[in-house]
């Protein structure tokens, strides 16, 4: 009976053990589940900034086109007003021409200044929605590197509860065999002994760390809750 208790208790040293470092695995995966987004989100802002310097390419160049039909217009009211001057006795009609199509000229100028003006804007935006998305992508990879610290930290508590566990068992059991077992539908490993005897494990087992931490540390095994290489 003791020799069970004994077994029992380091066992739920273990499974102490390993909880704790599933539960870091899991804030881990948390993190990378984020870090994840965040990087999906930093893309999808990169890409509408994309979208948007597209566009205001598109209107820089539509105002390049417009300023280039203003000015030959430009050209063409100034041809037309060198024409009336020369023939004076159709220079008012040429002249009113000349004027009115530098006025459109005029006009299509100011548009493709507007929209200029407006790609400017849209390629600014684009800008720093580029800039968002590359923050966002820095805040996902520190949130990546984060769970990978704490996913590492957990996977090194598990082992330590698994070389409790095995290092415990050796010393007061000898060499035992370890069959995979089912426990009323959890599935842990059942020990067979050296003597012969065998033990299964269940969690309504009553617990005797006490004397086992006292046998241990006697033997020199333990101390201060820790194992002695």
């Amino acid at each position: 009976m003791k020799k069970e208790l004994n077994l029992r208790f380091i066992w739920n040293i273990r499974l102490k053990l390993w909880a704790e470092g599933d539960k870091l695995r899991a804030e881990g995966d948390k993190l990378w589940a984020e870090g994840d987004k965040l990087w999906a989100e930093g893309d999808k802002l990169r890409a509408e900034g994309n979208k948007l310097r597209a566009e205001g390419d598109k209107l820089w160049a539509e105002g390049d086109k417009l300023r280039a039909e203003g000015n030959k217009l430009r050209a063409e009211g100034y041809k037309l007003r060198a024409e009336g001057d020369k023939l004076r006795a159709e220079g008012d009609k040429l002249r009113a021409e000349g004027d009115k199509l530098r006025a459109e000229g005029d006009k299509l100028w100011a548009e493709g200044n507007k929209l200029r003006a407006e790609g400017n804007k849209l390629r600014a935006e684009g800008d720093k929605l580029w800039a968002e998305g590359d923050k966002l992508r820095a805040e996902g990879d520190k949130l990546w590197a984060e769970g990978d610290k704490l996913r590492a930290e957990g996977d090194k508590l598990r082992a330590e509860g698994d070389k409790l566990w095995a290092e415990a068992i050796i010393e007061m059991y000898g060499n035992i065999k370890l069959e995979w077992k089912n426990y009323n539908g959890k599935y842990d490993y059942e020990c067979h002994l050296e003597t012969g005897e065998v033990f299964g494990f269940d969690d309504k087992e009553k617990d005797n760390s006490d004397d086992l931490i006292k046998e241990l540390e006697k033997r020199g095994k333990i101390k201060n809750g820790k194992i002695i290489a």
